[in-house]
């Protein structure tokens, strides 16, 4: 048993090294986008770098997974490793005949929630076409251990995205001989509102009419949920059937697409999910971020913000929670009759 685990640590250390060999080149072109350029809103500056050589680009995956105690002494040659004897996942890739002539890849340094696959859902073919990105070819992207939660929504989109390890796949598994690498900056509102409406067309939900408030709350989260539904029954804000609690552990994607797509308001705490619902939202959204000390995220402030929603932090204290919800619906009221 020993050695085998000796083996496959071996192996871990040789599949994550960060050695680079072979004549590799790398090429940088920057992109800018304009906002009024049709479909090519949705991002607006990009930068394109090409890897060309014998073994086509070294990413930094090993970095994560060191992180995780899987990596412990990198051999700094991996020749041993290229044609390993344990039956591995570049066997199953040969079987299923998954090698490509060039593939994009997206790795670098995004935040490991619903962001990295937004982006990656808007670089469509029109953007491959500007970049002269053959048509057709496959989009990867890494990320962080954290993101795999949300692998289900970038399926949902139509690309085939694996996980945290894949970035190494490219040289011994995937066998691509040109490498493209979009190296993405933050989304713009642009990105989010047609995230947005993709993802309204994909489950065929029409503009928002409900009067609702919906709790984004992991199973693990201890919120006292009656307690919530009865005071803001009694503050006449909201009817019971009106305040909704979402577990996104256990619900179904288009059901949170739903709930979050319609609501007046979204509360919950700081989570990968609460990154993801953002992008569900529609225009002009409504978030209250329940965090540790009540101070707000910067980036999720700057994101609502940008999309003329109304951003609000509190801590888990109930009384603030309710107030905060008063007043983003009291103000949401006043935004409508001054619109009339």
């Amino acid at each position: 048993m020993s050695d085998l685990m000796d083996k496959i640590f071996r192996f871990a250390n040789g599949l994550f090294s960060n050695a680079l060999e072979g004549d590799i080149r790398k090429n940088k072109r920057k992109f800018e986008l304009s906002a009024n350029a049709g479909n090519l809103e949705y991002i607006s500056e990009f930068i394109l770098y090409t890897y060309e050589g014998e073994l086509g680009v070294e990413c930094n995956s090993g970095e994560i997974l060191q992180k995780f105690r899987i990596l412990k002494n990198r051999p700094r040659m991996r020749k041993e490793f290229f044609r390993p004897q344990i039956p591995s996942i570049p066997a199953i890739l040969k079987k299923k005949g998954r090698a490509f002539d060039s593939i994009v890849a997206v790795n670098h340094a995004l935040p490991a929630d619903f962001r990295t696959l937004c982006l990656v859902v808007f670089a469509n073919r029109t953007l491959f076409e500007l970049s002269g990105i053959p048509e057709g070819t496959p989009l990867f992207v890494s990320l962080k251990i954290g993101a795999l939660p949300h692998m289900q929504d970038a399926l949902e989109a139509g690309y085939f995205l694996p996980g945290a390890t894949l970035m190494t796949w490219q040289r011994e598994f995937v066998k691509a001989d040109k490498i493209y690498e979009l190296d993405f900056q933050i989304p713009s509102k642009a990105v989010i509102l047609k995230t947005s409406q993709r993802m309204r067309n994909t489950f065929d939900i029409s503009a928002a009419t409900e009067n609702s408030v919906v709790f984004m709350l992991s199973r693990h989260e201890s919120f006292p949920e009656s307690e919530f539904v009865e005071e803001l029954r009694k503050e006449k804000l909201f009817d019971a059937h009106e305040v909704r609690f979402i577990d996104p552990d256990q619900a179904k994607l288009g059901d949170i697409v739903e709930s979050v797509a319609n609501a007046t308001c979204v509360i919950g705490p700081t989570s990968p999910y609460l990154a993801a619902a953002i992008f569900r939202l529609p225009e002009k959204p409504s978030l209250i971020e329940i965090t540790e000390d009540g101070k707000p995220t910067a980036f999720n402030k700057e994101l609502i913000c940008s999309l003329d929603g109304k951003y609000l932090s509190t801590s888990k204290n109930v009384t603030e929670i309710l107030s905060a919800i008063k007043a983003i619906h009291q103000n949401r009221h006043f935004d409508k009759h001054k619109g009339e």
